[in-house]
């Protein structure tokens, strides 16, 4: 049987804390994906095809996570990159 303390750590250590947010709007690891993103793919190509974008996300968010510098859960930081990169393609 699990104790309480048991559960309640668990429970803690699955929670994440929140991000803090940049000048854009963008949690600090959203902000690390677009830019990964920006730096290795040729954004107007990316901002052409749906499909491009979402490669060059998950490619800079394998890369982040190899290299230690973004850590789970991802899919949130992934999406929030994704929605930005896309509703912002002309501008960046």
């Amino acid at each position: 049987m699990i104790s309480r303390t048991a559960c309640l750590a668990l429970f803690l250590s699955t929670l994440s804390l929140p991000a803090l947010a940049t000048e854009d709007g963008l949690s600090s690891e959203a902000m690390q994906v677009v830019t990964e993103v920006k730096t290795t793919n040729d954004i107007n190509i990316i901002c052409k095809e749906k499909d491009s974008l979402k490669t060059a996300v998950k490619a800079a968010v394998v890369t982040l996570v190899s290299k230690g510098e973004l850590t789970a859960p991802v899919r949130g930081p992934a999406k929030e990159a994704g929605r930005y990169i896309y509703q912002n393609c002309g501008k960046l």
